[in-house]
């Protein structure tokens, strides 16, 4: 088998989330606690999920007119489609809850000696906040920032997913008129009436961005506060090696931030040499020892 002749870059800060870099980097100032990792991983992971499932939707979107084919050909239909359309939709809004959970965690492994500060409920996360019950220790940005949610869209997401939770699955059908699949669940009352959004893309495509924007605004806060302490991160993979640097967490990070750590066997092995050695700034900033235990 011949040998890939590919560089399978991993290291470009430069399209990475601000979530990302932080659950990379993270260390001091911020505690030691299992919470503090545990939370960044399952909320970077949630949103990554959340972005498989607008995939598949965008993908089942084109099936919609299908129902309506077979309302118009046999005088009713099973709305498969319309059903599974739903499915993903309520999924999607299930798992960018879920983020959040991710996201207490790690405010709760951040701030847990603050007055208020639990892990038990995103509700009273949100909630302390607005009422300002957190202790004098914990940020007034990150406070303000929950605020706003609470304020904006927090509260009827609570109220969604956790219907959703204890409901049944509802319906889509796309709108031949305005183009726009409306959403409907007659197991979610709302006034005695049935539950219905004229436009679930609208809704979903609203929320993802603004979940997005909080998760970003918080990890943005928390990784500006990051010590400028050199740790291990993959550049790549190249013939079946990988290839690594030290890098500390900074601002202005990009591709040839850090000190490359692979030069030490990389420039002595026949074939290997890295092949983005003359375009990274991290091979002329050699970490000593390289890649040596102990160096």
């Amino acid at each position: 088998m011949s040998e890939p002749p590919y560089f399978l870059i991993q290291f470009t800060p430069d399209h990475w989330t601000a979530l990302h870099k932080l659950a990379l980097f993270v260390g001091p100032p911020l505690p030691d606690d299992g919470n503090v990792r545990i939370g960044l991983r399952d909320c970077e992971k949630h949103l990554i999920r959340a972005a498989v499932y607008q995939r598949i939707a965008n993908r089942l979107r084109s099936s919609l007119p299908h129902d309506r084919e077979e309302m118009k050909k046999y005088g009713g239909s099973d709305n498969v489609y319309s059903q599974e359309y739903a499915a993903i939709c309520e999924s999607i809004i299930a798992t960018l809850y879920s983020a959040l959970d991710g996201l207490r965690t790690f405010i709760f492994g951040t701030y847990r000696k603050v007055q208020g500060v639990q892990n038990g409920s995103n509700g009273k996360l949100f909630e302390r906040a607005k009422n300002q019950k957190y202790g004098a220790d914990f940020p007034v940005e990150i406070q303000a920032l929950l605020t706003a949610a609470h304020d904006d869209w927090f509260i009827p997401l609570r109220q969604f997913r956790t219907e959703l939770t204890h409901g049944s699955t509802g319906s889509c059908h796309l709108d031949e008129a305005t183009g726009l699949i409306r959403y409907f669940n007659d197991g979610i009352k709302v006034e005695g009436k049935p539950f219905m959004l004229d436009d679930i893309d609208g809704y979903i495509s609203n929320l993802n961005a603004r979940v997005r924007e909080l998760v970003k605004a918080i990890a943005d806060f928390h990784y500006q506060l990051l010590e400028a302490i050199p740790k291990f991160a993959m550049c790549g993979m190249y013939k079946y090696r990988w290839y690594g640097r030290m890098v500390a967490p900074t601002k202005d990070l990009n591709f040839s931030s850090g000190h490359c750590m692979s030069y030490d066997w990389f420039e002595t092995t026949e074939g290997y040499f890295c092949p983005l050695a003359s375009q990274c700034g991290a091979y002329t900033q050699k970490w000593p020892g390289g890649s040596k235990p102990g160096t």
